[in-house]
């Protein structure tokens, strides 16, 4: 069963639901998100799992000195 819509019989809100709605919900905007300090950033990458990984592995290969391995061929 095919059901096709015909614009013109369309309506969209009444003045007074929208104004309902609007009072009752707010407007439809995303929350406003506070600025981050470019420490606050590092901190956050940093505190990765692959970043994190990726650190260790480093002091790692340093502390049994195979350099060879840490730079990709």
């Amino acid at each position: 069963m095919e059901i096709t819509l015909n614009p013109k019989n369309i309506t969209g809100l009444s003045e007074k639901e929208a104004s309902a709605i609007l009072k009752e919900q707010g407007y439809n905007e995303l929350p406003s998100q506070k600025k981050q300090s470019l420490f606050s950033i590092l901190l956050n990458v940093l505190k990765e799992h692959q970043t994190f990984c990726s650190k260790h592995l480093y002091f790692i290969f340093c502390s049994i000195n195979s350099y060879g391995d840490l730079i990709p061929s």
